[in-house]
């Protein structure tokens, strides 16, 4: 099954959020039975991950380039856009506030960190990055792959955050990964 997730692709929409992308994903399993492996890219790895946690048991993960840590996923997009320190810290409280009441009133800053959406010792999967990604560190995917036990590792140099789901090398190796 291949699917857009939520105000993606060709679904209609401009406005959506990582907890829709979960509910996709274990709608899927609902419908159709166990899922062999789940496929996700950027913020489509943490919802993927999320989902885990909701019940969603792939027999394997693939994860490219995923954003696992909401707090990074901030940074990030203020340094791009620039943001003055107050205008930040407004921001971070508005999305604070919306993202707690997706996830049942927990605090999302520390809900949706690497250590806690990885913290599955039996799933198995592969992550693939760029070294080069502008929107996640070296250090972010160094992390993920210290935490995820077990997991193959695939890195890129100059694909960035988007290019490497494009690539034939990137594409054969997931390929290859799904064939074993």
């Amino acid at each position: 099954v291949c699917f857009d997730a939520p105000e993606h692709g060709s679904n209609p929409g401009r406005k959506t959020h990582m907890l829709r992308f979960s509910a996709s994903l274990l709608g899927i399993q609902e419908r159709l039975g166990p899922i062999d492996c789940v496929v996700a890219h950027s913020l489509g790895g943490m919802a993927a991950t999320y989902a885990l946690r909701q019940g969603l048991r792939p027999a394997r993960m693939v994860l490219v380039a995923p954003h696992l840590e909401v707090q990074k996923m901030f940074e990030t997009y203020r340094d791009l856009l620039l943001m003055r320190p107050a205008l930040a810290q407004r921001f971070r409280e508005k999305i604070g506030e919306g993202m707690a009441a997706l996830v049942d009133g927990r605090d999302p800053w520390e809900e949706l960190v690497p250590a806690r959406v990885l913290d599955h010792p039996e799933l198995t999967g592969m992550l693939v990055f760029d070294y080069e990604d502008p929107e996640i560190s070296p250090a972010q995917f160094d992390e993920m792959g210290q935490l995820w036990q077990g997991a193959r590792i695939h890195s890129t140099r100059g694909l960035g955050h988007n290019r490497i789901l494009k690539d034939r090398g990137v594409i054969d190796e997931i390929a290859g990964f799904l064939r074993e």
